[in-house]
């Protein structure tokens, strides 16, 4: 069968290239538009042999000239977008100009033109109105930011990716749903979305026709700055086979020059005295987080003159954009951390609200069910520790190292939970941060003939962060910056043959390291521990993983890559008749460097087993961890890949009021392969790990797949009873790509970067803090390779839509639609080394795994699955009397297996147990934006004639803003321990017995503890000996917060001179300063289960900006 699919593809992909092989090629990323209609005279009979003409506003050129065919129509294609005139003509009728015709990307506006009978120089001039709202000629459902939108609207941090939010079936995914947010350092100002339901890598980012997108983890490498960003079109679902290795994609738009001289000079200013104060510092009385945002730039733009040589008018123009920021942000950092007192051997000093008490105790006596209420057991006695003292004696020299960086409780009156009386933190420290920017946007526009444009872009930025953290040398860093180039040329053969050819070049730099990175070797200096690494990146505090605590200890990965791409394009547009037709290649080669330093810092964790208390303070001032990792070796990889397409798409316009978009397209991702053949696997077969090197495995491991045929099929449909309304539909395969974050993997072998990891017993403590890690192979624990499955297929995504548009009242339309997705062959993790059940948990682990010399073995594959089924209802008045309105509402359900890290509640039954809500489900969401500029003052309706004092007291006014109200996403329950003893890689969860959802839903009791129980026990504590199974709770069965908010903001614009403005902006983020919470904890660990600590949308935030415009 596979065979006959690789013959089938390879069928399919021949006879494609041979078709464009008899013509041109062309790119699968389109920044450009079409302009297409039919001239006809004013009895409706059509005109052939009219000349048609379209001049582009901004810069006098006359781009392209066509002549219409024996139906009366033209086609001017591969149009940039922007501001355009059409003049048409023909002998015996007056000559006619269509102006102020306005073309977005991906657009193709139908303009029709009426001939008058008449002399040629006898001129009538129509006004086309700006954008054309209905879209009769395509078939894809997605939205376009006009410049309007992102000239005007209160975008917190100025990032454009906001305005990617505003579209239907759009949701912001989050932090916590989002790799690529943790792991490269996103925060102020960041934003990642999920389209209709689907994971970020299968969105393809777009700048001036070039994929920024990374390949690490498919995000955004690029953000330009707004003030070089035109437009954006946001296109969700079902487009053309002019696209592809995406289901999704963001096209974005740089600026460019004109024939006059124009600029800009600003600053915009955040801080502490003009924010909110949060909910959290105002529950613990703290004082306003320090926070200083300066955001200052300039751009200009206009023809390129150079004195006595060189006079670019209608010839050459520039575009010069730069942008920095210096954002300084300073809080209260919190940590629930034990006392001293604790830390001294006595678990039961209660003075920072942590107390863990023996069950003879007057509070025990009369709170036995409390989760503080617990008989410390003397691990090597089998006895408890009388009055929950450990003596001094037995306090572990090693772990005595680790209190230097635990911080004392210096909260006098800590917040306590409602449910379990212990305290929510202890702990509160002042740190600051940074973020900072600084960005260079550059684009040149050449008219070298009549026939023959070039220009070119170039953006580099350069991104510093700091995070920082209430536990010592916890914080992160982020050096990241990223390089984007292109240059293009289009060449008119004829008017109904037009070219055009680009290069590109895509480099990002993501890497996240430790606080303690690059200082003292902690590890060795100051614990002892032999044999760990050397590599000055990993020299942080060992992270002790105390249960129930803040754990001392740094981040305890260096991880972070290097991605370049090289990216040839080249394209053909066709008119034959009534097909529109546009074909070709693309061809990219793509370089990535990338380390992984997994437990470099050694990491440990104290879990509580031992001493049989719910908290870790026991075991770890024993001495007695559950497990402990280190690593050693070379993580780096130089991988290479290339990536091959072609296509072919032909817009049919069957009838006048019917379209149809029929498109194929191939594509073929080489698997990447490690150009030093560092490359390791396990395999199954033989029950050990192989390299490429030794020829026991191919480079790269994954077998090429062949079989990437991608139909695209839609219709555009305008009833004859109603000229306002275009019934639209597709349908549509669309390949996507993997990550090569999962690639990391394959250099994780005892030849190159060796992890252990070594589990203790279950029951009795096997592990010493002493020489943990002895020379050798790391000690007498089992090594832990990874893999990737060798047949892996590329991931793909089925879409559909339907929708209807209509138009009313002349300048609004309204969009109601359904559209939805199936993701097939989705990456995903598990666990090729599972153990089997043991509802005892005594067994140890590798007694009851397929391959007992390993401890674990994690393997990526293409296994995942996920389905989207969304009602989208959009509502848009175009600018027309100083009003903008753009209205979006989402009703949805998104499923899936599990996103690309989430890993499975148990091997055997993932797609049972881990089938349920996706981490983008978002059930509601509606957003709407508005630009109303106020009707007082010159050409306004109110006091048009007013004195020039007067008018510039009230004239220029502008109300803009963004509303957004949405349901939340969903978080899973779990153990706070591995109750199913599976090791890594599994995450153990409870059984449902309630409701989760208290009656009063508050901060510190979102979620209700009591609706869980441990499998096998009466309550949500762990019990002896208790079920050790996977418990009934469902994955991301937990809803958590919503978001009611609202970005407002007031701009005045002043005239000083006729070319000369300024403008004053006050914006509000937040405006209302609601509250709005993060998620909740989901652990069930009492006293933080259903606890929200965190905000989903920070309080209030002002930012006043200055801007003078020439």
């Amino acid at each position: 069968m596979m065979k006959r699919n690789a013959i089938c593809g390879w069928g399919l992909a021949s006879a494609l290239f041979v078709w464009m092989g008899q013509t041109h090629i062309a790119y699968s990323q389109a920044i450009t538009g079409d302009i297409l209609g039919t001239v006809k005279d004013t009895t409706g009979a059509v005109i052939p042999g009219a000349n048609v003409t379209l001049t582009q506003v901004g810069t006098g050129l006359t781009l392209r000239s066509a002549t219409t065919d024996s139906s009366g129509d033209y086609l001017l294609a591969q149009l940039k977008p922007g501001h355009y005139r059409i003049d048409a003509s023909k002998q015996g009728f007056r000559s006619t100009t269509v102006s102020d015709i306005e073309l977005l990307v991906g657009q193709r506006p139908q303009v029709n033109i009426t001939l008058n009978l008449g002399s040629i120089a006898q001129a009538v001039e129509v006004h086309a109105g700006g954008v054309q709202l209905l879209e009769t000629q395509t078939s894809s459902m997605g939205q376009v930011v006009s410049e309007t939108a992102v000239e005007h609207l209160p975008l917190i941090d100025r990032n454009f990716m906001n305005l990617v939010t505003l579209a239907a079936g759009v949701a912001p995914i989050g932090t916590g749903n989002s790799p690529a947010s943790f792991w490269t350092g996103a925060g102020s100002g960041q934003v990642t979305t999920s389209v209709a339901g689907l994971r970020e890598s299968n969105e393809s980012f777009i700048v001036d026709g070039i994929e920024s997108r990374n390949a690490r983890f498919g995000s955004a490498n690029l953000r330009p700055s707004l003030d070089a960003v035109q437009e954006v079109k946001v296109q969700t679902n079902s487009f053309s086979a002019e696209y592809g290795r995406s289901s999704a994609v963001i096209n974005t738009t740089l600026r460019s020059g004109t024939n006059s001289l124009h600029g800009s000079v600003y600053e915009l200013l955040q801080n502490t005295v003009l924010n909110a104060n949060d909910f959290f510092s105002n529950l613990t009385h703290q004082p306003r987080p320090a926070f200083q945002h300066n955001d200052f730039g300039f751009s200009v733009g206009g023809p390129i003159v150079l004195p006595v040589l060189y006079n670019g008018h209608d010839k050459t123009f520039f575009f010069f954009n730069y942008e920095g920021i210096r954002e300084r942000f300073g809080g209260n950092f919190t940590a629930l951390v034990p006392s001293r007192a604790q830390l001294a051997g006595n678990l039961a000093d209660n003075s920072a609200g942590t107390g863990i008490f023996p069950m003879s105790s007057s509070f025990c006596q009369a709170n036995p069910t409390s989760i503080s209420c617990a008989n410390a057991i003397d691990p090597s006695t089998g006895q408890p520790f009388s009055g929950n003292v450990i003596p001094a004696s037995r306090l572990d020299p090693v772990a005595q190292k680790w209190l230097q960086f635990i911080p004392a409780p210096n909260l006098p009156s800590p917040p306590l939970s409602t449910t379990t009386g212990r305290a929510l933190f202890n702990y509160s420290v002042f740190k600051k941060g940074y973020n900072d920017m600084n960005q260079v946007n550059v684009r040149i526009d050449h008219s070298l003939t009549s026939k023959d444009q070039i220009w070119g872009s170039f953006t580099h930025d350069d991104r510093p962060r700091f995070n920082p953290s209430a536990m010592p040398l916890q914080g992160t860093i982020f050096p990241l910056n990223d390089y984007l180039g292109t240059i293009t040329e289009t060449h008119t053969f004829s008017p109904t043959v037009v070219n055009e050819a680009r290069f590109g070049y895509n480099r990002g730099r993501t890497f996240l390291v430790s606080e303690g990175a690059l200082g003292s070797n902690y590890a060795l200096s100051v614990f002892g521990f032999q044999n760990t690494s050397s590599n000055p990146f990993d020299f942080g505090v060992p992270d002790a993983g105390i249960a129930g605590f803040n754990s001392p200890g740094s981040f305890s990965e260096s991880i972070g890559a290097l991605d370049e791409d090289f990216q040839w394009v080249d394209n053909l547009s066709v008119m034959r008749g009534n097909h529109g037709i546009k074909l070709g290649i693309n061809y990219i080669h793509e370089k990535f460097f990338q380390i992984t330093d997994f437990s470099g810092i050694p990491s440990f964790s104290f879990s509580g087993r031992f001493t049989q208390i719910p908290f870790g303070l026991g075991d770890f001032l024993l001495g007695d961890p559950q497990s402990a990792t280190a690593s050693v070796g070379d993580s780096s990889q130089h991988l290479r890949s290339n990536y091959y397409a072609g296509f072919l798409e032909d817009d049919w316009r069957v009838r006048p009021n019917l379209t149809l978009n029929l498109g194929l397209r191939y594509e073929y991702g080489q698997p990447p392969y490690d150009l030093q053949n560092k490359t390791a696997w396990f395999d199954p077969a033989v029950q050990q790990v192989v390299y490429s090197r030794s020829g026991q495995v191919r480079n790269g491991i994954v077998d090429p797949d062949w079989n990437n045929v991608a139909p695209r099929f839609g219709l555009a449909y305008t009833p004859s009873f109603s000229k306002n309304t275009v019934i639209r539909g597709a349908f549509g395969i669309f390949y996507a790509t993997d990550n090569w974050n999962e690639l990391q993997f394959l250099v994780i072998a005892p030849d190159f970067f060796k992890t252990q990891t070594l589990n203790s017993n279950p029951t009795t403590p096997t592990i010493s803090l002493e020489n943990v890690f002895p020379a050798g192979t790391l000690g007498g624990g089992t090594t832990v390779p990874f893999s990737v499955d060798k047949r892996n297929r590329t991931p793909y995504v089925q879409e559909w839509n339907f929708d209807v548009q209509h138009t009313f009242a002349h300048d609004w339309v309204l969009d109601v639609g359904y559209i939805g997705d199936v993701g097939q062959k989705l990456p995903q993790r598990r666990n090729e080394d599972p153990p089997s059940f043991d509802p005892t948990g005594t067994i140890p682990i590798s007694q009851r795994v397929p391959y007992p010399q390993f401890s674990w073995i994690l393997l990526t594959y293409n296994g995942g699955w996920s389905s989207y089924n969304g009602l989208t209802t959009r509502v848009e008045k175009r600018i027309s009397n100083g009003f903008y309105f753009l209205g979006s509402y989402t009703y949805s359900r998104a499923i899936d297996l599990g996103g690309t890290d989430d890993f499975s509640a148990s091997q055997c039954c993932f797609k049972v147990l881990d089938k349920g809500n996706s981490d983008y489900d978002v059930r509601h969401r509606a957003v709407s934006s508005y630009v109303y500029e106020l009707p007082f003052g010159h050409g306004k309706r109110f006091l048009g004639n007013a004195s020039a004092p007067l008018n510039k007291l009230i004239g220029g006014w502008q109300a803009n803003g963004i509303t957004t109200f949405s349901t939340g996403q969903y978080k899973t329950p779990r153990l706070p321990q591995d109750w199913q003893n599976f090791g890594a890689f599994s995450t153990s969860r409870p059984n449902k017995v309630g409701n989760p959802y208290p009656g009063n839903q508050t901060y510190t009791n979102w979620l209700n503890i009591n609706a869980y129980v441990f499998p096998g026990c009466p309550s949500f504590q762990p019990c002896t000996p208790g079920l050790h199974l996977q418990g009934n709770a469902g994955r991301n069965s937990l809803e958590m917060p919503g978001i009611n908010n609202w970005d407002i903001g007031v701009l005045k614009d002043t005239s000083i001179t006729e070319r000369l403005t300024t403008q004053f902006r006050a914006e509000f983020f937040n405006a209302w300063n609601h509250t709005q919470f993060g998620d909740a904890a989901t652990s069930l660990s009492p006293g933080s289960f259903g606890v929200i600590s965190s905000l989903r949308v920070p309080a209030r935030r002002m930012q006043f900006a200055v801007r003078i415009l020439w």
